[in-house]
């Protein structure tokens, strides 16, 4: 009997997934992602830029607070921001530099990369061009009706099918590639405060006014 029902439960399932088309279940996605922003969100991001090489940004965003952590070859970078101050540090110098803008702001880069899922609904036709028990893979067009004509015309995008949570989402732009991956909902202050345990033995330089 138990075999029963779980097979019937599964039978259900793969019957409403069906029943969606790729359009409900992005837009289902969304809803899903602006639920949970609240809690913040960590995410990879990897950009392939010609004659510059691979760079590898992890990214924790969380109530305008944001650290992040770039690697370009043997370079790293760690920054923390909080809106108005930043907190840079250099590995290879083992230099903190801290700096303040005149007004603080909220435009960290998770927010900035999260408005790329914001304009899949709004800018572009979908197709599922691949799925299995775990995910679908979509590929998603630019509508001729997009204003915005600086938008790639074709990107990929992975949807978990047990939570809606995106995978991954990939595009290209001219000779730039440009990968989304490795999403984490769910983040405490600690992770986007500045720790100068991050940088052990660094010399500090404030140029703060």
């Amino acid at each position: 009997m138990k075999k029963f029902l779980s097979l019937f439960a599964a039978l259900v399932c793969a019957t409403a997934a069906l029943a969606q088309t790729p359009r409900q279940i992005i837009n289902r996605m969304n809803e899903t992602m602006k639920g949970l922003e609240p809690t913040g969100i960590a995410m990879e991001v990897e950009v392939h830029i010609p004659v510059i090489g691979t760079v590898i940004s992890r990214v924790w965003s969380l109530h305008g607070k944001q650290k992040t952590v770039t690697t370009i070859g043997k370079k790293q970078q760690l920054e923390w921001i909080d809106g108005r101050t930043s907190w840079s540090y250099d590995v290879k110098s083992n230099t903190v530099s801290i700096t303040e803008k005149d007004s603080p702001e909220d435009n960290t880069e998770a927010n900035n990369r999260l408005g790329m899922f914001e304009d899949l609904t709004q800018g572009y036709d979908f197709s599922i061009k691949d799925e299995n028990a775990e995910f679908w893979i979509f590929t998603c067009t630019r509508s001729k009706s997009n204003p915005d004509k600086d938008a790639p015309k074709k990107m990929e995008l992975v949807v978990r099918k047990s939570d809606y949570h995106p995978i991954r989402l990939d595009y290209r732009m001219s000779l730039i590639r440009l990968s989304m991956r490795d999403f984490r909902f769910g983040l405490t202050d600690k992770d986007v405060t500045f720790d100068p345990a991050e940088c052990p033995g660094a010399t500090i330089k404030d140029y703060r006014k």
